[in-house]
């Protein structure tokens, strides 16, 4: 009717989304990590600087 009756095959895509998901955020957060530790966040600062800057240029402008 409004799209929420998931079959068995919707559920099973959902599911194998949901851990491979999971899995990946592990894998992401240990590298995260493991270059925190040795790094600092200067080019995070920048990276998110300059995308502020273009994301109010592209709202300005649009």
């Amino acid at each position: 009717k409004y799209g929420f009756d998931f079959g068995g095959n919707e559920l099973i895509v959902l599911l194998v989304g949901m851990i491979v998901a999971f899995v990946v955020s592990l894998f992401i957060i240990k590298m995260l990590m493991n270059y925190i530790k040795k790094h600092d966040f200067k080019v995070f600062g920048y990276y998110r600087i300059v995308l502020g800057i273009v994301v109010l240029l592209y709202f300005l402008f649009n």
